[in-house]
């Protein structure tokens, strides 16, 4: 492994990019002056006059003329070029912008150092080779992203769908960003590109890129998530390089290659793959450089030994899970819980409710008997059954708040419309394990609907005025019987809950982890799900096919599942939390696909809607959700 690459790259960072001053090559300079505060030269390789230095202005606001002359010989030059280091450590004071001419017709690639406050770059619009967008300075037709002014106010950034190359060191230093989404129009990242931004905690990579660029996050001490979308196939040397917070990291079913050093010297304490094992050598370096990383698979995926690259291996969900304790003292009349982990309190040790809460948590005497427990989180201790008769019951699964990735990467087979956007999920709910059976659904409507009969296939005809019903009538038996969780009622899952229980931690096309092979039939649905290609022409009865990696079945295919959400169309472009779609509308979401159609309908991110009061024969069900009142 090259760490001599590493170590030019800190030195860079480090010292404002003088390492780079040994190597330029000079052209030979027949002219230089000061002027206002600003170094000129002129030499015989270029036309015009070249910047040098800005360092006497002393003002919040610096314009670059367009001409100037040389206060000694009375010569005067257009100004047109922006050169090495000439934006740098000179400037010692906060700048509110520098302001571009229009007759700039070149940048050094390092014209700006890593010290100098610039808040903005503001470019003449009459410029025709570079613009401004928000004081970002671009090329012309903002498909370059060239350089992030260091102090720009805000501490996240939307870079511009028009762009497709974000250029070397173009964030270098920017301390305010704390968070950022490349769009997947980028398709190209230059070297360091977020170097030394050490406030930086949360990136989502664009599923466009061939692979992470070598330092990419070279400094970024406080990355703490980088989300790797489906499409990346690989990683180049260094990318993360002492990143401290960054301690896990997902990689998707698509990485192929790992290049020589891509994950070492960093503080990774686990690396999981959704796919196979890559090809790959001395990834996670060696001797002082070494990251001490578990490497965690998939049940299922193939390739892993005991060791991968001199790292431990083990199956992903076996990896060690944080203890949870509870202890407890009576005083002053109130009972102290001192806990570690996730606090539950029941009224009769069958339905648990997790608290808000944090050690030590004091428990004032009601009158009522309470039982108190701890949870690591993520246990099947948290799954419950609601017995609804004798013989019919109905099995809900406990989904963790979380952060994911809805809609498809551009280059998913079968996509239509469904722009990527990042989703936090802030609080748990449960979700029924299987799509709600026409049993099931008898037992509490006293109605069977269904176009194709039998007790465990899957209830459909129902619009979603019926599933609706259906789920507040369940909540009214559970809340006679005493075991509904306060705060929490049964209803349909809202678009955003449905495709993030669907994933279960995956960004492909189906939630096992793969893509599909063929947008008609292929074995990749063949796998998970009821669909055109092997249903013989009706739906089939629940959980027969392979179950997501958090136990949920028949996601895709069989029948679609109405969803909460009115229809809108567009999603949003930005990240969001916690969505439940727009306030109203003509039509309502249902997801998943169906028996009757080919497996591009039935992926994790496809989208249908029609009517709430339309009963679609013989397509459309339901899969209850238990989620916090709205």
């Amino acid at each position: 492994m090259k760490k001599y690459i590493s170590k030019l790259i800190c030195a860079v960072l480090s010292l404002g990019l003088t390492l780079f001053a040994a190597t330029q090559t000079k052209a030979d300079v027949i002219d230089w002056f000061d002027s206002n505060g600003i170094s000129y030269e002129i030499a015989t390789d270029y036309a015009g006059a070249m910047v040098t230095s800005v360092y006497g202005t002393h003002s919040s606001e610096i314009t670059i003329p367009e001409r100037v002359t040389n206060p000694h010989t009375g010569s005067s030059y257009t100004v047109t070029r922006i050169g090495w280091a000439a934006f740098g450590s000179d400037i010692d004071w906060d700048v509110d912008f520098i302001f571009i001419p229009k007759t700039i017709v070149f940048f050094d690639e390092f014209f700006m150092s890593y010290g100098v406050n610039v808040k903005a770059l503001n470019v003449d619009p009459e410029n025709p080779n570079y613009a401004s967008t928000d004081g970002v300075l671009m090329n012309k037709d903002k498909s370059l992203l060239i350089r992030y002014p260091r102090i720009k106010p805000g501490s996240t950034y939307e870079i511009p769908a028009t762009v497709t190359k974000l250029g070397e060191l173009c964030f270098v230093w920017c301390d305010l960003l704390t968070e950022i989404y490349i769009p997947d129009s980028v398709t190209e990242v230059g070297m360091s590109a977020f170097g030394g931004c050490v406030n930086l905690t949360k990136v989502r990579l664009s599923a466009s890129l061939e692979k992470i660029p070598g330092q990419t996050f070279f400094r970024c001490m406080g990355l703490k998530e980088v989300i790797v979308p489906e499409g990346i196939k690989g990683i180049e040397p260094d990318a993360f390089v002492s990143c401290e917070e960054l301690k896990k990291l997902e990689l998707p079913a698509s990485i192929e290659t790992l290049d020589e050093g891509s994950l070492a010297d960093c503080y990774l304490e686990g690396v999981y793959f959704h796919g196979n094992a890559p090809v790959a050598e001395n990834v996670f370096g060696e001797g002082e450089y070494m990251t001490q990383a578990t490497v965690y698979y998939r049940k299922g995926t193939t390739g892993w030994g005991p060791t991968f690259c001199g790292r431990p291996t083990a199956v992903w969900g076996d990896e060690p899970q944080p203890t949870a304790e509870i202890s407890c003292e009576y005083k002053d009349g109130s009972l102290i819980l001192t806990f570690t982990g996730n606090l539950q309190e029941s009224t009769d040790t069958k339905t648990w409710k997790t608290l808000d809460a944090a050690s030590p948590y004091t428990v004032k005497p009601d009158g009522t008997q309470k039982f108190y427990r701890t949870m690591t989180g993520g246990s099947d201790d948290q799954n419950f059954t609601i017995p609804l008769s004798n013989t019919v019951s109905l099995d809900m699964i406990w989904i963790k708040p979380g952060t994911f990735l809805m809609g498809s990467p551009e280059g998913e087979l079968g996509r239509n419309n469904e722009i990527q956007h990042e989703v936090t999920l802030t609080k748990e709910y449960w979700i029924g394990k299987y799509e709600v059976t026409q049993a099931q659904y008898e037992t509490i409507m006293a109605s069977n609907p269904s176009m194709f009969k039998g007790d465990d296939m899957p209830v459909d005809n129902i619009s979603w005025d019926h599933a609706m019903s259906f789920c507040k009538a369940l909540t009214e038996i559970e809340k006679t019987a005493g075991r509904l969780p306060e705060g929490y009622e049964y209803t349909l899952p809202t678009e955003a809950q449905w495709e993030y229980a669907c994933r279960a931690g995956t960004t492909t096309a189906l939630n096992s982890g793969k893509n599909l092979s063929s947008a008609g039939a292929c074995p990749e649905m063949d796998e998970v799900g009821w669909y055109a290609g092997n249903s013989e022409g009706v739906f089939q009865s629940v959980g027969q096919k392979k179950a997501n990696a958090w136990g949920l079945y028949d996601m895709h295919g069989n029948v679609q599942e109405w969803c909460l959400d009115w229809y809108e169309e567009d999603y949003p472009t930005s990240a969001v939390t916690d969505p439940q779609g727009p306030n109203s509308g003509s039509e309502r979401i249902y997801r998943g696909g169906d028996w009757s159609q080919w497996a591009y309908s039935c992926r994790s991110a496809n989208r249908g809607h029609a009517a709430q009061n339309h009963s679609v024969n013989g397509y459309v069900g339901v899969r209850v959700a238990l989620a916090p009142v709205k």
